[in-house]
């Protein structure tokens, strides 16, 4: 099988209706964390963490951060996961994406990605288990009084946020999840092994409003 076809059947895989019943990786969140980019931030660097302190808001505003994106469930059972399907939200003139790096085996973007409200698929050949997966990282910069310093992590345009198992079962992801850089409320919908409560729907909410694109 060549490599693109082994490409489409992951995406047909990625898109396929959900499976009536629970899969491998029921009860997970989408998760963020960040932090200040330096040379060295890759996949390697960023690999699965203990993400209960992962609610950024003291991180400072400049050009250099980075927000990687991450699979978590504290549910003491091991995710198994071979693709993801999420999307992103942010105040695009305060900021600015750099780069994404996908630390899966292939990435399926929207055509205007990684711009606001735009998704990516990342695709697994072998798959990834543990309490935490990081799927990929971006290179950011952020800048105050142009508006919320925030990112969102959640649902894809097409699709909701949601994580397929080795055996083909979708289970929708927690979520939403976001990033702060200027003090304003963020958080993860389920944070590392620390079983919190959500966050709650509406916080979101009144950051949202804030958002120009």
């Amino acid at each position: 099988m060549t490599l693109r076809s082994v490409l489409l059947v992951m995406i047909l895989f990625s898109i396929a209706p959900s499976s009536a019943r629970a899969g491998a990786n029921a009860g997970a969140a989408l998760m963020g964390k960040a932090d200040v980019w330096v040379k060295t931030t890759s996949c390697e660097s960023l690999q699965p963490v203990d993400l209960c302190s992962a609610a950024v808001i003291d991180v400072p505003a400049g050009p250099d951060n980075y927000a990687a994106v991450y699979i978590g469930r504290c549910s003491g059972v091991s995710l198994a996961i071979t693709g993801v399907d999420f999307g992103i939200e942010y105040n695009s003139t305060s900021v600015v994406i750099k780069g994404w790096t996908s630390c899966g085996s292939f990435a399926t973007p929207t055509a205007n990605w990684p711009e606001s409200r735009s998704g990516v698929s990342v695709i697994w050949t072998t798959p990834e288990s543990g309490m935490t997966v990081l799927v990929g990282w971006f290179r950011l910069s952020t800048y105050a009084g142009y508006g919320a310093m925030s990112l969102r992590l959640g649902e894809h345009p097409l699709y909701p946020a949601r994580v397929l198992d080795p055996s083909s079962n979708l289970d929708e992801l927690r979520a939403p999840a976001y990033l702060t850089w200027d003090g304003s409320p963020g958080g993860n919908p389920e944070t590392g092994f620390c079983c919190e409560e959500p966050i709650e729907p509406t916080t979101w909410g009144r950051v949202k409003s804030q958002y120009g694109n």
